[in-house]
């Protein structure tokens, strides 16, 4: 079971396991378009996506982030860090 939690006034949301999987929050944002929702989960804005409610909304992110983490989606882009000597 997921909990959506409101951060601030701009509509991001973290989806939250309950007790029994506390294993990590996804941080999303999302506006209304028309009746559906909008967003993508901030980790990835590469992958937009929507839904009729909350609900369905939540529930295509989390197929999202599970592609990614088995590859079936690959990251378009790719992150790195710039080490910058003094």
């Amino acid at each position: 079971m997921f909990l959506a939690v409101p951060l601030t006034a701009f509509r991001p949301y973290a989806i939250i396991p309950s007790e029994e999987n506390q294993a990590m929050n996804l941080k999303y944002t999302y506006e209304m378009d028309g009746s559906f929702y909008v967003g993508c989960l901030d980790d990835y804005p590469e992958y937009p996506t929507q839904g009729e409610n909350l609900k369905d909304f939540e529930e295509n992110l989390l197929d999202i982030y599970e592609m990614i983490q088995d590859g079936t989606l690959d990251l378009p882009q790719k992150h790195g860090v710039l080490e910058i000597s003094k």
